[in-house]
């Protein structure tokens, strides 16, 4: 009876163990993503500051993507980016694109987006 006290003890105590181990790692993760979230929300402002210094921008926060593959979009609409670069910056807005080139602080284009409306 009493080894079964002891193991059952130690079952428990490594199970104790085991969730305070996973809940720190928990927390770590998360900490680690509000980070992230927070650093992303930061660059995306500055972009948009960036941005809004050369032109008028709408209202509100845009989809942000970076061009990664210029010569596949180049294929699908050569007229947008026949001009844009890879790392260029597109911020996406309900009714305009915007293409950013960081390293050169200029508008590299900018597109209206057709709202088909039912």
């Amino acid at each position: 009876m009493n080894k079964k006290k002891v193991v059952f003890g130690s079952i428990i105590f490594v199970l104790l163990i085991l969730t305070a181990f996973l809940g720190l790692s928990y927390l770590t993760l998360l900490k680690e993503t509000n980070n992230d979230n927070q650093q992303n929300a930061q660059v995306a402002g500055t972009l948009v500051e960036k941005v809004a210094r050369l032109t008028v921008i709408p209202e509100g926060d845009p989809t942000i993507a970076t061009v990664e593959d210029i010569e596949t979009l180049e294929t699908e609409s050569p007229s947008i980016y026949k001009d844009a670069q890879n790392g260029d910056i597109v911020l996406i807005y309900s009714e305009k694109m915007y293409i950013y080139r960081e390293s050169e602080d200029k508008i590299i284009n900018i597109v209206p987006i057709a709202n088909e409306t039912k």
